[in-house]
């Protein structure tokens, strides 16, 4: 009997007065013995969970792919649902032939639950007609969802809801995380934030994250906020909202957007790509603005009046007509659980956030812990160098010699490349974009003059003479 009650506990849990503990140990999707014999499956444990008081913990002993074949049980309560990874374990509608529609996870039909979902990829939703969201819809006043080392992926709405996640009247968290290849909206359809959609009475805090690659079919490629939506650390690049504003983000009249540490660029619609507002008017933003920057922030493209202004607060606002470039990698993986867009050599993005996230000490609107790793976690540091980079990753610089300049732009460790005027910086754009001055006459010679542009020649003899001056 001892045997028998031992081998129950491993296989369905242990319930302690803080809820169950249950563990998945198979990729099936059925419901048959409610963890109760042998197999677990998540929509056993999911049903556990509900039907047991208290915080529980559902955990894996299974990789891979997780098929569903219908939508999962509501979570109704308090639950941590804990992944081994979002590059090993995926939880997806079932890609086979004749699966109907549905969401994956729905969040709510309670108040004051805490909802916990970590180290997996959420991907495949298809929201049915007039239904919230494909991912994952978070409902009720009281209830909170925290996202943490998750990939959302590949979900879609076909009008108007968010397609990877949509909030209403709850708490929304997001560390860590990468929204992509997510959509809402097609054809005639309208689309609103075919990542996010953040709506009436949602408060959302995104933290460390990526926004790449998402499509709305109208406004909000990317996010759509109607409440309350701050950014510490954010990446948004690359996201499109094909029929009017906000290929990045969109916020309505009725939302505050409130963005430090941010990168929002390189998205695209017919105007207004990256931050938009509505009522959609492509030049005439609302008063007062619906973006309140917190400093060092880059904004590729922003017409006046929205919130961001460039060199103030240290914030680098392009134009339509001068688009700021952050000079992105493609999204990747660079390490970590999630993929993520990395910084190239002589981005602007570089140094060029506020240390305060390091120690949430931020004078309003801190992250809710402390940043000190980038989206990647364990072994990439927040801050490395000067201060922290603007965005969702840092540059992990090295310099093995301790000389200030960048292994990657040291001629010392670039034997084979060039350093025309002698400063110990590869001479390219990522590293030396300033060629000069001369030191010797000789750097003149052979068309070399032509090469300076710090200062700049006009012919070899005022290159000379330069070197000659001793300027």
């Amino acid at each position: 009997m001892k045997t028998l009650t031992l081998f129950f506990l491993l296989i369905v849990g242990i319930v302690t007065a803080n809820g169950a503990t249950l563990t998945v140990n198979s990729n099936l999707d059925n419901e048959t013995n409610g963890c109760s014999v042998g197999v677990c499956t998540l929509r056993e444990a999911i049903s556990a969970a509900n039907n047991s008081a208290g915080a529980d913990t559902i955990s894996f002993s299974v990789t891979g792919t997780i098929d569903l074949t219908s939508i999962l049980p509501t979570i109704s309560d308090s639950v941590s649902i804990t992944g081994p990874g979002a590059r090993v374990l995926t939880v997806q509608r079932s890609t086979a032939g004749g699966t109907t529609d549905f969401r994956i996870f729905t969040i709510g039909g309670s108040s004051g639950a805490v909802v916990n979902i970590s180290g997996i990829t959420i991907a495949n939703g298809k929201a049915a007609l007039n239904s919230y969201a494909a991912g994952i819809f978070l409902e009720d006043v009281g209830n909170t969802l925290n996202l943490m080392d998750v990939t959302v992926r590949d979900n879609f709405h076909p009008g108007p809801f968010g397609g990877g996640v949509y909030c209403k009247e709850a708490m929304l968290n997001i560390t860590r995380s990468t929204f992509t290849g997510n959509q809402s909206g097609e054809g005639m359809a309208t689309g609103n934030g075919g990542a996010v959609n953040v709506n009436n009475g949602c408060t959302a805090n995104i933290n460390n994250s990526t926004f790449s690659g998402n499509i709305s079919n109208t406004v909000g490629g990317a996010i759509i906020n109607f409440s309350s939506l701050t950014l510490n650390n954010v990446t948004v690049t690359e996201n499109t909202a094909i029929n009017s504003g906000g290929g990045g983000i969109m916020t309505t009249s009725s939302g505050t957007t409130i963005v430090r540490n941010s990168i929002i660029a390189n998205n695209t619609a017919p105007f207004n790509p990256d931050v938009s507002f509505h009522p959609v008017a492509p030049n005439v933003p609302p008063t007062p603005p619906v973006y309140t920057s917190q400093g060092n922030n880059l904004i590729g493209i922003s017409v006046g009046g929205v919130g961001f202004t460039d060199g103030v607060n240290g914030d680098k606002v392009g134009t339509s007509a001068a688009p700021l470039d952050p000079m992105l990698g493609p999204l990747a993986n660079n390490g970590g659980q999630t993929d993520t867009h990395s910084l190239e050599n002589g981005s602007p993005a570089i140094d060029a956030g506020n240390n305060c996230v390091v120690t949430a000490t931020c004078p309003t609107n801190n992250p809710s812990e402390p940043l000190t790793t980038d989206q990647r976690g364990t072994g990439f540091d927040r801050l490395r160098g000067a201060a922290v980079d603007i965005g969702a990753f840092e540059a992990q610089i090295v310099d093995t010699d301790n000389d200030g300049i960048p292994d990657s732009c040291d001629i010392d460790s670039n034997p084979g490349a060039t350093d025309f005027d002698k400063d110990g910086i590869v001479d390219s754009s990522g590293c030396d974009t300033q060629i000069g001055p001369p030191t010797n006459k000789d750097q003149c010679t052979n068309g070399g003059w032509m090469r300076f542009n710090t200062p700049a020649f006009k012919n070899q003899g005022d290159c000379i003479k330069y070197v000659r001056k001793g300027n």
